[in-house]
C-alpha cells in the first residue's frame, strides 16, 4: 500500500510517503508559507520516491487544532488532490499526531491526556483525552496555564510547552511541534470514523 501524510497545521509544512514500508519525508524551510510550499514539497516527494499519485491509496491529513489558515490550506489541498479518484482520506487530529509520537516511546493501552499549547505567548492549552482504542472520551476543550501546572494524569502528552511543570510519576512525553515525526502517523489505526474531513476549530473563528 502507498500512503501519504500531509501536515500544514503549523507554520511549516511536512509531508511523508509510505511506499510499502519505505518512508520518504519532506519538510519546508520557511514558516507561514503553507499554500506556496505544500504542492512543491509533494511534487519533490513523489519524484524522489518514484511514485505517481495514481498509486497512492490513502492520504492522512492533519485537521487541527492549529493555524486557522494552515488548516484551511491543508484540507482544501487534499480535497483537490483526491477529487475524482478512489483515494481514501483519513482525517487525523493534532492530538492523535502527538499521541502517535508518544506511543513510539511508551506502549500505552490506557487513556492518555494530550495538551497542546494554543499558540505563542498564550497561557492556554487545547486538551483532549483519548482512549486506548484511540477514540475521544470527552470533547476537546481549552484550559488555562494554572490548570496545566496542576494537571494530574497517568499518561500525559504535553505539546509546545516551554515552562516548567512538575513531571508526573508515570509516562510523560513533552515535545515541541517541529520535533514530531510525521511518518509516525502511519502507525495509527484507521481513524476515518472519528472526524469529518473538515478543519477542527476548538476556539471559534473570528474576523478582524
Amino acid at each position: 500500500m502507498v500512503r501519504l501524510a500531509i501536515d500544514t497545521t503549523s507554520g511549516f509544512v511536512q509531508i511523508a510517503l509510505d511506499l510499502r514500508g519505505k518512508i520518504f519525508v519532506k519538510k519546508s524551510d520557511h514558516d507561514n508559507a503553507q499554500a506556496e510550499e505544500v504542492a512543491v514539497l509533494l511534487q519533490g516527494l513523489l519524484k524522489e520516491s518514484g511514485v505517481s499519485m495514481r498509486e497512492v491509496e490513502e492520504v492522512f491529513c492533519l485537521v487541527g487544532p492549529g493555524s486557522f489558515t494552515g488548516l484551511r490550506v491543508g484540507v482544501a489541498f487534499v480535497k483537490g488532490l483526491v477529487l475524482g479518484s478512489d483515494i481514501k482520506v483519513v482525517p487525523v487530529t493534532n492530538f492523535h499526531f502527538y499521541l502517535a509520537n508518544y506511543l513510539i516511546e511508551f506502549k500505552v493501552y490506557e487513556n492518555a491526556d494530550v495538551l497542546i499549547n494554543c499558540g505563542k505567548n498564550k497561557e492556554e492549552f487545547f486538551c483532549q483525552t483519548i482512549s486506548s482504542k484511540f477514540s475521544n472520551t470527552k470533547k476537546a476543550k481549552i484550559i488555562s496555564y494554572d490548570q496545566v501546572t496542576k494537571f494530574k494524569s497517568k499518561n500525559l502528552v504535553l505539546g509546545d510547552f516551554d515552562k516548567l511543570i512538575a513531571q508526573p510519576d508515570e509516562n510523560f512525553f513533552a515535545s515541541q511541534y517541529k520535533s514530531l515525526n510525521i511518518e509516525n502517523i502511519f502507525k495509527l489505526p484507521d481513524l476515518s470514523d472519528e472526524y469529518t474531513f473538515e478543519p477542527l476549530y476548538i476556539r471559534p473563528t473570528y474576523v478582524t
